[in-house]
């Protein structure tokens, strides 16, 4: 799981998650489904079959089916994600 505030090349970025990721652990913060960045790291994962592990902080919660369905309008930025091939259809379909 890669996360940072400074980041520069999504590109890399998601091409390291897609190319050389064995197993993305992820760390279920009560924020980590609410960047976008690391939303795109998920479904990059998820598109190519890597395998992924959640360990679940304690205030982690999955979203509900209506709050998939609200992400758009809740996280705008998630639209800049279609710049790297992400659309808001298969951030949505990893949530599921």
């Amino acid at each position: 799981f890669i996360d940072s505030d400074n980041l520069h090349n999504l590109d890399d970025l998601f091409n390291f998650v897609r190319s050389h990721t064995e197993t993305l652990a992820v760390l279920g913060s009560q924020e980590i489904l609410m960047r976008p960045w690391c939303l795109g790291e998920l479904t990059t994962a998820f598109n190519n079959n890597i395998h992924t592990i959640l360990v679940r902080f304690p205030n982690f919660d999955l979203p509900s089916q209506d709050m998939i369905l609200a992400y758009p309008k809740k996280i705008p930025e998630l639209r800049k994600l279609g710049k790297y091939g992400i659309s808001i259809p298969m951030l949505q379909d990893m949530l599921q």
